[in-house]
């Protein structure tokens, strides 16, 4: 009985397939993150050298509103690639692109820091 046990989860057996744990998944949401900051710290430095002086503002702007901006133009380009094909005969793919997508475009990335 002993030796049947010897093969249970613990077996170090090369042609086992191992339990994922997730790492490939967490290291993707870390990579993910690093961009987001990343990018939310490259909009930032011309908002910091105009000077201003509002930092609670700046702040709720890179925490709560720069992340949820962000989602809106994710889902905005999901929307305008369904959208297009149906618009496109009646002309309509500029206004949707427009609706879609550079107006959460603009409102994120363009727009100065604490500038609602």
């Amino acid at each position: 009985m002993r030796g049947d046990r010897a093969h249970s989860t613990l077996s170090t057996d090369p042609t086992r397939p191992r339990a994922s744990r997730g790492g490939a998944h967490r290291r993707a949401r870390g990579v993910a993150l690093a961009l987001l900051v990343g990018m939310t710290l490259a909009a930032a430095q011309p908002a910091a050298a105009a000077g201003y002086e509002d930092g609670l503002a700046i702040a709720f702007d890179v925490a709560v509103l720069r992340p949820l901006n962000a989602a809106a133009l994710a889902l905005g380009t999901i929307f305008f690639a369904v959208s297009a094909p149906l618009v496109a005969p009646s002309g309509g793919v500029a206004t949707a692109w427009d609706v879609f997508v550079y107006a959460p475009y603009e409102y994120t990335v363009l727009r100065d820091l604490g500038d609602f």
